[in-house]
């Protein structure tokens, strides 16, 4: 005798039919436990298989969801070549229109020359000083403050937070200081780092890790409370030291937050050293911003904009090449 059907895509079988039987039917059917289809009922009619029959015959699902899980994760850690070349050409696009704009505006006089520059103009001056090795002597020199003071504020930021999350009692007592100090205006700070520091490189790796500092320590913390609770009380029921969590359970779990604020943090930490040697003088890319300034040269001004622009976006595309290196299982938070 035939199944009779007691609802969308499932059967009982009648009393005189045995549960191994196998039905003729030809429709496709949906299995009341696998939720696979078939052409015939064979596989309902075996619903009393052992769980390995069921896990064998399941397959096909499972195979469906790891394919689904690999196209979600190709999506989320990047864009395909012509997605990239499509967005290159976009970008090229928009900023080839905004140039020729001013360019347009510049020359025909609609804006003033004397104070916005041109396009053609300070591109001209970027390569010159390029060439004859201005910019290349004066990026070495704010890089080398830059590497220290990334370094010893990152260093500074991360051990920080393992003494946090080691002991919360610390954390209790310092966050309301740290939030003190952060909120503290760091172009205020510099003349006291000229006055401790002189106006050296010194004065300069201070200004970039009062800033890289914290902007580390705020998204390290952040995904340090992201963590999952079940791995830290499994830490502390198997009595862990606190130094081991951190390094164990907690940083592979806020490792997409800490590489998003070392990217950022990169980013603050180039600005905190233009900004003291704007204000400090001395050598340096800051200090040429600071010259064009002062002697009325926006040309000059623009072009050692690019120039920063250019190190930056070197500096945080090598980050971004790090973090896929180190941890492959995310895709990168964007900052």
């Amino acid at each position: 005798m035939q199944s009779l059907r007691t609802g969308a895509g499932s059967f009982r079988p009648t009393a005189d039919e045995s549960p191994r039987s196998a039905p003729t039917c030809a429709p496709l059917i949906a299995c009341p436990r696998t939720r696979l289809r078939a052409k015939c009922g064979s596989c309902l009619s075996n619903w009393k298989r052992t769980g390995s029959e069921r896990q064998s015959a399941d397959w096909p699902r499972r195979a469906s969801q790891r394919s689904t899980i690999v196209r979600r994760f190709i999506t989320l850690r990047g864009f395909t070549m012509k997605e990239r070349l499509t967005l290159a050409g976009g970008r090229l696009l928009l900023i080839g229109l905004w140039g020729a704009a001013w360019e347009v505006a510049a020359a025909s006089g609609a804006l003033p020359r004397g104070l916005i520059g041109q396009p053609s103009e300070f591109l001209l001056d970027f390569f010159k000083l390029v060439v004859d090795g201005t910019f290349p002597a004066a990026a070495l020199i704010t890089l080398e403050a830059v590497f220290i003071a990334f370094v010893l504020g990152a260093i500074l930021a991360l051990l920080t937070a393992l003494l946090m999350t080691a002991f919360p009692m610390a954390e209790r007592l310092a966050a309301p200081i740290i939030d003190a100090l952060n909120a503290l205006p760091r172009v205020a700070l510099i003349p006291l780092f000229i006055l401790w520091f002189g106006i050296g490189t010194e004065q300069k790796v201070a200004s970039g890790v009062s800033i890289m500092y914290f902007v580390l320590l705020s998204y390290t913390m952040a995904g340090a409370k992201s963590t999952d609770p079940d791995h830290l009380r499994l830490a502390r029921s198997l009595a862990i030291p606190g130094w081991r969590t951190f390094l164990e359970i907690i940083a592979p779990s806020a490792l997409p937050a800490i590489f998003a604020g070392l990217r950022l943090g990169m980013i603050y930490t180039v600005l905190g050293v233009i900004t003291a040697e704007l204000i400090a003088g001395g050598k340096g890319l800051g200090t040429l911003v600071s010259y064009y300034s002062n002697t009325f040269n926006p040309n000059g001004v623009f072009a050692t904009l690019i120039a920063l622009v250019l190190i930056t976006i070197a500096l945080t595309a090598t980050m971004s090449r790090i973090e896929r290196s180190i941890a492959k299982w995310h895709a990168p938070i964007a900052v």
